[in-house]
């Protein structure tokens, strides 16, 4: 009873990460509204579906696999992590290369001219998402419930806190509207041509901020079990 008791808890930790995350980008929804063109905003979707499919070609299917062996009879759970992570590494860092590379080819193709820049940002989030897919699924394997929690929820707080700043306090103190001794600093990296873009900007912002914090979370449980 004690263990479905912690499968109950542990099950409800993961899922309300995961259900706050959806609803608090669904949240935004009307800060995008009001403050962007709506047809940039719908056509931007096309962008976060080339990410969708591509987050399953940087994995594929690795945290499967390491899901697989990591509980195995007669392996090393740390030398498993050592090599699938180590794979991942390489091969996501080689594809981001590649799409990073062609970035300009591929925003001339889907029909962004001029806008590289996005499909460099891209190739980032890809990179950095799948080299976090192993981490999360290692503290997942070690019960580290609360800290997976903690680490997606932190994300999803940054990514909030981004788009507020880009997309509403940038754009209101560049308009000169409050805050004017501010307004030199804003103007000095703010672009409000950029719009829709910091969208995925404070995606990439949120997600490279996470890496030294499951980097620090990992060496603490390292140390306490080691």
């Amino acid at each position: 009873m004690s263990q479905l008791k912690k499968l109950a808890g542990q099950t409800a930790i993961y899922g309300i990460s995961s259900i706050l995350g959806k609803t608090v980008n669904f949240l935004l929804i009307p800060i995008y509204t009001d403050y962007l063109p709506k047809a940039d905003v719908g056509a931007f979707t096309f962008i976060y579906a080339f990410i969708a499919f591509f987050n399953v070609v940087f994995t594929f299917g690795m945290e499967t696999a390491y899901f697989r062996f990591s509980t195995g009879k007669g392996l090393d759970p740390t030398k498993v992590y050592s090599v699938v992570q180590s794979l991942l590494i390489t091969t996501s860092l080689s594809l981001g290369a590649l799409l990073y590379l062609n970035a300009g080819g591929l925003a001339e193709l889907f029909d962004y001219s001029g806008k590289a820049y996005l499909f460099k940002w891209v190739a980032l989030i890809l990179t950095i998402d799948a080299i976090m897919a192993i981490p999360y699924a290692k503290l997942r394997v070690e019960n580290k419930a609360m800290t997976f929690s903690f680490t997606k929820l932190l994300n999803i707080g940054l990514n909030v806190g981004f788009n507020i700043f880009f997309i509403v306090f940038c754009h209101h103190i560049f308009a000169g509207d409050f805050l004017n001794s501010l307004q030199p600093l804003i103007r000095s990296f703010y672009n409000p041509a950029w719009g829709v873009d910091y969208i995925l900007l404070s995606n990439l912002m949120a997600n490279a901020l996470i890496i030294p914090v499951l980097v620090f979370f990992e060496r603490e449980i390292y140390y306490h079990t080691g």
